[in-house]
């Protein structure tokens, strides 16, 4: 699915199943949802061109075709009816709602870590030996740490480590004992979300 929102805030998450997300927000590459983008192998792209904009929305409902080219810039056009590898249709997702990742019960693999998390609680909660990192579990700079190590000579030294995996503050959070600091920051991302939403409504 290529998932197209007015505006972005920067705290969303992104659903499962998304490959692209593009947005008409100036996005800062250290916010959490271009982290998740980059931990979850999904597109995430900014358009400022009006036109541009308007030929994204007419593509909705239809299956499309994203390409980058070598000047960075995403290509959007229809897909090829006989190419099975072409990328879902997109949706447009209405700035006031933010992105949500529904409960997962299956391995923990790629972004299901988050809904294990909130189904598990403090159970789900280890500390990964730098054997175990792994993309889908930890981030980059930790992963390249570790691939760092291995193709070093032993007289260069870098730094050990372990690490929290993806979806320990979420089992934080889903404890009992935090269940009023959860309900507040619900209420904060809602909060966020309108306000985004009205924002965007006043400024077009």
């Amino acid at each position: 699915m290529v998932v197209l929102a007015q505006t972005l805030g920067g705290m969303e998450d992104i659903p499962d199943g998304v490959v692209a997300l593009l947005t008409r927000s100036s996005t800062d590459v250290l916010s959490h949802v271009a982290i998740r983008a980059r931990t979850q192998g999904v597109l995430l792209a900014g358009c400022s061109d009006e036109e541009e904009w308007k030929h994204l929305v007419e593509l909705v409902g239809q299956k499309v075709s994203l390409s980058v080219a070598s000047s960075g810039d995403v290509i959007a056009a229809p897909a090829d009816p006989s190419d099975s590898a072409a990328t879902a249709s997109p949706k447009a997702l209405n700035p006031a709602e933010p992105c949500s990742s529904p409960a997962a019960s299956r391995e923990l693999r790629g972004s299901t870590w988050r809904g294990l998390a909130q189904q598990q609680g403090s159970a789900f909660i280890k500390v990964l030996q730098e054997s175990a990192f792994h993309p889908e579990f930890v981030g980059a700079k930790a992963c390249n740490l570790a691939k760092l190590r291995s193709k070093l000579p032993e007289w260069i030294l870098v730094p050990r480590s372990v690490a929290l995996p993806f979806g320990t503050f979420e089992a934080v959070l889903a404890d009992s004992e935090n269940a009023e600091v959860a309900a507040e920051l619900a209420q904060i991302e809602r909060q966020l979300a309108a306000a985004a939403g009205a924002a965007s409504s006043n400024g077009s």
